[in-house]
Order: C-alpha cells, then sequence, then structure tokens
C-alpha cells in the first residue's frame, strides 16, 4: 500500500529543483529490490543531493510501464524487455517506447535448466516426453525456453508442459523432471530447492548459444557460477541477459552523470551480503557497450567517457 500511494505523489518528477530519483525494482523479497537499494545508498552516500528511493514493483514489465506514466524516472528491467520496448517489436509492437535510454547494466541473469542432480538428463534432447515447468504464461522465461527447446529440436508436443506454483518442491518430489529460470545467482528459489534436494543444471551446447545470439542481440555468452549450490563444483556454461538501469530522454544529462557517478564511484562498493553478488558486473568494461541493448544516455555516457580518458575502461 505505501508504494501505491507514494507513486500517486508523483506527478512530475524532473520537474522538480532537486534531483530526485524513484528506482522501480522489483518484490521487496527479490534480487531486483536488494540491487536497487544498495545503488540508491550509494548515490545518496555520494552525494547528499541526490534523492533515491527504491520502488517495489513485480519487475520489468510493470517498471517499463511506471516508466512511461512518470511514475518513477529510473527502472531495473531485462534487456531483452528493453530492446523490445525500445524498438517496438514483441509484446511492445504497438506500443514502443523509443524514448528509453540505458544508464548502465548492473548484472547478469543467466538462463538456468534445474534438475535434480540424480535425474538421467544430461542433454537437452533428453527432455523429450519429461515433464516440464517452463515458467508462467506469457513470460519472458517461458517464451525463452520455447526457443531453447526449438532450437534443440523439441517442438512443445515433444514434451509435456505443465503448471505450478512451487517448481522447486515440484522437482523434489518427482511432480516435474525440470524448471526454466531466468535470474541473478546466487538465487533464493534455488537455494531453498537445494535443501530439499541436491539439483544440477543442464550446459547449453555452444552451437545452441551461437545461433540464439543471432536472432537476439541482448542475450550474452555466460555460465552458472561455480561452488554456489551443494554439488555444482564446476561452472554451467549458458546465456544470459542483463539487467540494466533505464531512464529516458527527458532525463538531465548532468542529474543522470551525478548519478552514475555516485552509483560507480571511487569508494562505491557493495554490501557483500547482497544476494546474487556473483552475478554483479563490478569491472566498468562489463557496465556499458554491447551489453546495452538500446541508445545510453548522455549523461551515463559522460562518466563512462571520464573512465576510458583515465585508462579505467
Amino acid at each position: 500500500m505505501r508504494s501505491v500511494l507514494l507513486l500517486l505523489l508523483l506527478p512530475s518528477l524532473w520537474s522538480q529543483a532537486t534531483e530526485r530519483f524513484y528506482l522501480g525494482t522489483g518484490d521487496i523479497s527479490g534480487i531486483y529490490y536488494q540491487i536497487g537499494g544498495e545503488f540508491c545508498r550509494l548515490a545518496t552516500q555520494a552525494n547528499h543531493q541526490n534523492r533515491c528511493a527504491v520502488v517495489p514493483s513485480s519487475g520489468s514489465i510493470e517498471n517499463l510501464a511506471l516508466l512511461k506514466s512518470g511514475k518513477i524516472n529510473i527502472a531495473m528491467v531485462q534487456s531483452d524487455w528493453a530492446y523490445q520496448a525500445f524498438r517496438g517489436s514483441g509484446l511492445y509492437h504497438a506500443h514502443p517506447q523509443p524514448q528509453l535510454r540505458a544508464l548502465f547494466a548492473t548484472h547478469a541473469e543467466p538462463f538456468a535448466l534445474v534438475v535434480r542432480a540424480d535425474a538421467k538428463l544430461r542433454q537437452l534432447g533428453d527432455l523429450a516426453g519429461q515433464r516440464l515447468y517452463l515458467g508462467p504464461a506469457g513470460s519472458g522465461t517461458r517464451q525463452t525456453a520455447l526457443t531453447l527447446l526449438g532450437l534443440s529440436g523439441l517442438t512443445p508436443k515433444a514434451i509435456q508442459e505443465v503448471k505450478t506454483d512451487d517448481p522447486g518442491e515440484a522437482l523434489c518430489r518427482g511432480q516435474i523432471a525440470m524448471f526454466a529460470m531466468v535470474s541473478g545467482h546466487p538465487n533464493r528459489t534455488l537455494v531453498d530447492t537445494a535443501k530439499q534436494c541436491d539439483i544440477r543444471f543442464l550446459p547449453i551446447p555452444p552451437d545452441i548459444i551461437t545461433k540464439l545470439l543471432v536472432d537476439a542481440p541482448y542475450y550474452q555468452r555466460s555460465q552458472i557460477p561455480a561452488r554456489l549450490y551443494p554439488g555444482n563444483l564446476q561452472p554451467t556454461p549458458t546465456f544470459a541477459v542483463a539487467a540494466i538501469l533505464l531512464t529516458t530522454a527527458e532525463a538531465p544529462d548532468a542529474g543522470v552523470y551525478q548519478m552514475v557517478k555516485g552509483m560507480l564511484g571511487e569508494g562505491a562498493h557493495f554490501n557483500q551480503q547482497t544476494f546474487a553478488y556473483a552475478n554483479l558486473f563490478r569491472l566498468p568494461r562489463y557496465q556499458t557497450g554491447k551489453v546495452l541493448p538500446i541508445t545510453q544516455h548522455p549523461g551515463a555516457q559522460r562518466f563512462f567517457q571520464e573512465l576510458k580518458q583515465a585508462g579505467k575502461l
């Protein structure tokens, strides 16, 4: 309720005399909310004229809607949704948002196919005929999973797609053979699942990843880091989207520059206890460039240009 009341009080954020940043994140128990809170803390700590508040939401899709309506002025969004909204493709073919501008990438969100450690599933083809949970209807996770399986020769008719409210529990009880997810790591759902049964991840073959990258520039080669979950001693090759911070072309250059500098500048250190810390982009070269699928805001460009001139990019 508090977040709803807050949004009702934000008619024109950039028209205020002092820079105030309202950062749309995700559920209060999720990764986006934690990371958003850290970036707001860093921005305010670096410059007390920055006023940064975290706004909880349901995630990327709602954040894009809130950003378009002016209820927030910064949003954390998956790079695939940002790309589609900016270009007017997919879900956004009738309502493009060409005014979107990228600030920087925050962390990688690898695609994971989760199976029980004792399952006789070793490659994508082994999923034929199995009961699978590919994600909620209409979600980006499900669409990506279907695309991935299609590239490996598995049509929707070749699998048994099921619904569940708790994929981790369903996996451990043997009700499904695999569930798909897109997330930073370590992930709370996977940590909780690993407490119920031993899990591992199916590797994505290099040739499949190459095919995905051709049609989807918002994907990057990635891996699920080793030793984050019991028994998973080696990294698992996969692909990932990036979580990126967005604003709009309306955002003032000077305000954006100061905010980005506060979040990423000298002395900016994340709380080591923050979940998904393993996938944070700590180095500047991973925070800008090809990982951003849409136009970068001039204020953010200025910060990274200064890093480049100083030999730090």
